[in-house]
């Protein structure tokens, strides 16, 4: 810390350091000049500098005409005092220099940056204009004009200066770097040539392609050249194999990607062996243990589709009119003559052809499904659940069902009401409600006939309200819950049931900040005149701060 101590001679503020078994403190003479004695006030170092601080380890920073250096506690200068800045030691031993900079009121502009050890010596010369932080790889980049270099943990210049961009260091240690292109202010990089570097300043794809992959994610990365082809590398800079594809995955999922070589399809593995044969009409990433690919008979024939498995082996040969691109858990959906069917990854169809809708499949082999026709400008509804095996878990048809949550899924009965069916697909809670929410945290809101209402998975209401309109309640976060009625209107409810900010605003965002910053602090439910004020301060169109409420509006 810089000392600027105005007090009278010889009497500053003590800081003990050793220099021959006697402490050392700074003092200022009658000139204003600092110098340090020891602790029987005799000078040690005479009071010929601007600034001094206190010794660590036995060096203090000092200045002298706005130059700052560094002296040991016999006053020898260990580092030039002709710097505009010398900054704190870091962990590595090593402290910032600023050469040539500006001091304007104790800030620092301009110059050049570098470093010096603690022996005070220069490890990396004061003629950068900006250096970085050092990462988890203990390297920093320091830039010269538009190019930068990388610096390891002595100060050491372990790379060219050269580059125009670079990316940060991945878990493998290596990070792209570009030369040629140009960086915009957010840093992005335009034109040039793209390569990789490792965090020991060897290059490990030297700068020659088109484009590279940001990182490497399960030890591959991939490169395009100046034909704008593709191919995968690992991260010991090496090719899978010896073919730059016209298209690519460009990650792999479970091991695998799709590559293309002209206008066909195939599959390779992570150690880039061939899995298939290059001779699909179309392709997409594994997935629960299963790909989709398509074939076509003839060129204006259509593409028919079917899944390959994870030894590229066909489960279902390219047949039907479309499949499901996602799989999950060794379940999925292919379509004929415009309908549904469910399978499994043994090839086996395990449902008739007889749903018209379909929805991603859970984790436990469930999906939603609809046998309702479908008609145009209506949403998609589903009136059944299907288990693992590919039969209906409900035994009759529902207007809709929704995914499940907390092991219930919401259902809306053909009476226009609502209840839930558990996994087993049996209804619960089957009380008339005409509004309810999916369970969450072991609540779920239910509505009807005036009332709202909380239930637990006994169907025990736990919380109870009025609601004199119709509103849906939202899943608690923590103590509370968003509610809002059917025309917009939005308020916030406590677990008591009691409305701690009142319905009345226009959006969630302006509930829950009267929530957050008015309620939490005076843990009194708001008055309506929260609401006033905050609609009215809302829209400076309609009033300014300077409008006052009318002394009728106070007494909510």
């Amino acid at each position: 810390m810089k000392r600027n101590i105005c007090t009278a001679l010889l009497f500053a503020t003590t800081i003990s350091f050793s220099v021959n078994a006697a402490d050392l403190r700074a003092f200022q003479n009658e000139k204003g000049k600092w110098g340090y004695i020891d602790s029987d006030s005799n000078v040690v170092i005479s009071p010929t500098y601007e600034t001094v601080e206190e010794f660590i380890d036995g060096k203090a920073k000092v200045s002298k005409k706005q130059k700052f250096g560094i002296i040991d506690t016999l006053g020898n200068v260990l580092v030039p005092i002709n710097y505009a800045n010398i900054g704190p030691y870091n962990k590595y031993g090593l402290a910032q220099i600023n050469s040539g900079g500006k001091v304007e009121e104790g800030v620092v502009s301009g110059g050049k940056l570098g470093y010096i050890n603690t022996k005070g010596e220069v490890v990396l010369p004061a003629k950068y204009d900006e250096i970085g932080f050092f990462d988890n790889t203990s390297t920093a980049w320091v830039r010269a004009g538009k190019k930068y270099g990388l610096i390891n943990s002595q100060g050491v210049l372990i790379s060219e200066v050269k580059y125009a961009g670079h990316g940060a260091f991945d878990s493998n240690g290596v990070c792209w770097v570009n030369v040629g292109g140009v960086e915009q202010q957010d840093k992005k990089i335009v034109g040039g040539l793209w390569g990789y570097i490792k965090s020991n300043g060897e290059e490990l794809v030297a700068p020659k392609y088109l484009s590279v992959k940001a990182d490497f994610v399960g030890g591959i990365s991939w490169v395009q050249n100046s034909k704008r082809k593709f191919a995968y590398i690992n991260d010991n800079g090496e090719f899978l194999n010896e073919t730059y594809y016209d298209d690519f995955a460009g990650v792999f999922e479970n091991g695998m990607s799709w590559v293309k070589l002209g206008d066909k399809y195939g599959y390779i593995n992570a150690q880039g062996e061939a899995v298939t044969e290059i001779k699909y009409d179309g392709a997409y990433q594994f997935s629960g243990g299963m790909a989709a690919v398509g074939l076509k008979e003839s060129k204006k024939a259509p593409v028919l589709w079917g899944y390959i498995n994870e030894a590229g082996n066909e489960v279902f040969s390219p047949r039907f009119e479309s499949v499901i691109i996602k799989p999950n858990k060794g379940r999925a959906f292919v379509q004929q003559n415009k309908k549904w069917a469910y399978v499994d990854d043994k090839g086996n169809i395990l449902s008739n052809f007889e749903f018209t809708v379909v929805s991603e499949i859970s984790d436990d082999g469930r999906a939603l499904v609809s046998t309702k026709e479908l008609s145009a400008n209506t949403p998609i509804v589903y009136n059944y659940v299907l288990d693992s095996d590919g039969k209906k878990i409900n035994a009759i048809p529902y207007e809709n069902i929704s995914q499940y949550s907390d092991d219930f899924a919401v259902v809306k009965k053909n009476s226009g009401t609502y209840c839930w069916i558990n996994t087993e697909g049996k209804e619960c809670f089957d009380s008339g409600y005409t509004k309810v929410g999916d369970f969450k945290e072991g609540l779920a809101y239910a509505y009807k006939e005036g009332k709202g209402y909380y239930i637990d998975k006994t169907g025990i209401a736990r919380i109870s309200f009025d609601a004199a309109l119709p509103m849906f309640g939202f899943p608690f976060e923590g103590d509370y819950a968003m509610v809002k009625t059917d025309s917009n209107v939005w308020g916030c409810i406590d677990k008591s049931g009691i409305f701690v900010v009142p319905l009345g605003l226009s959006t969630e965002a302006d509930a829950k900040y009267l929530l957050e910053n008015v309620y939490k602090k005076s843990k009194k439910p708001l008055g309506a005149r929260y609401v006033l004020l905050m609609n009215m301060y809302k829209n400076v169109t309609k009033c300014s701060i300077g409008d006052v409420l009318p002394n009728e509006s106070w007494a909510y």
